[in-house]
């Protein structure tokens, strides 16, 4: 299975998204899942635009990997809790 990594950590505590990415990685390897992009935004919690989030959801567009893999929904946008590139009803 191909897939996507997404982490978020934020800049105003000045995080390590490295701690949520090697367990991801762990995690996919531990799958047999294969990683074919990591998507990383640094942002205030202020901040709902992410330049990552938003190119992650245009890959899943173009179906450039089966899943997301994420560390927690904690922080998570609501609208992109229900996004669906596909169209369909979430």
């Amino acid at each position: 299975m191909k897939i996507a990594i997404y982490s978020r950590v934020s800049s105003r505590d000045k995080q390590d998204p490295e701690n949520q990415l090697r367990q991801l990685r762990e995690f996919c390897a531990k799958q047999c899942w294969s990683i074919v992009r990591e998507y990383e935004d640094r942002a205030t919690r202020k901040r709902a635009d992410r330049e990552q989030l938003q190119q992650m959801f245009a890959a899943a567009c173009r179906r450039q990997f089966d899943a997301v893999v994420f560390w927690a929904l904690v922080h998570r946008p609501v609208n992109s809790l229900y996004y669906n590139p596909y169209g369909a009803a979430s």
